[in-house]
């Protein structure tokens, strides 16, 4: 007990003289470093506002909005770009939530009208009743989408593109088999 405790006492001498303080340093420093570590880690938010956690699709990667913030593009500009305002607004609205399908069926017609994605087709087919259609909508996720959406078939993808594809699949998989029955997400 004796030595774990000498043991902690000196990682954590070595860690403040890694950043140069004292491990008795005040807590009132105007150093941002003067505070004791945390017992879990802890990152600055790298977004401007409020933090908040964030969104992830499946158990692996974060959401593609989150990487084309940290990119510095905005999906509302994006989105206003196209005169779709309301409709991203409306689409963060319903974020997380059960949405009834008519509701989310409205939503995407208006949006494919729109943007004339090129799964369009697919998207018609499903909503026609090809259930081959439908289990390729139903399996394509935020990246495979956006994917499409730049261009970049399945045959032209690279080995970064379908990690994405591949990891999104298997994290999502795995959060709806660890859901209760009959909750949903949008």
């Amino acid at each position: 007990m004796k030595d774990a405790k000498n043991l902690r006492n000196r990682l954590r001498a070595a860690i403040f003289s890694a950043y140069g303080l004292s491990p008795h340093s005040s807590r009132n420093s105007s150093s941002p470093m003067s505070k004791r570590p945390a017992a879990t880690a802890s990152f600055q938010f790298p977004f401007e506002g409020r933090p908040k956690p964030l969104q992830r699709t499946g158990l692996f990667l974060l959401n593609a909005e989150v990487y084309l913030k940290l990119a510095g593009m905005s999906p509302q500009a994006a989105f206003a770009g196209e005169g779709l305002s309301a409709l991203y607004r409306r689409l963060k609205r319903l974020q997380g939530r059960t949405v009834r399908p008519s509701i989310m069926l409205k939503i995407f017609t208006e949006l494919f009208q729109r943007l004339n994605p090129p799964f369009r087709g697919d998207f018609d087919k499903a909503l026609a009743g090809d259930a081959v259609a439908l289990a390729r909508i139903g399996r394509m996720g935020g990246f495979e989408s956006a994917l499409l959406g730049f261009g970049v078939q399945p045959e032209e993808r690279k080995r970064r593109h379908w990690y994405l594809v591949v990891m999104e699949r298997a994290g999502s998989r795995t959060i709806a088999l660890s859901k209760p029955a009959g909750t949903g997400n949008v």
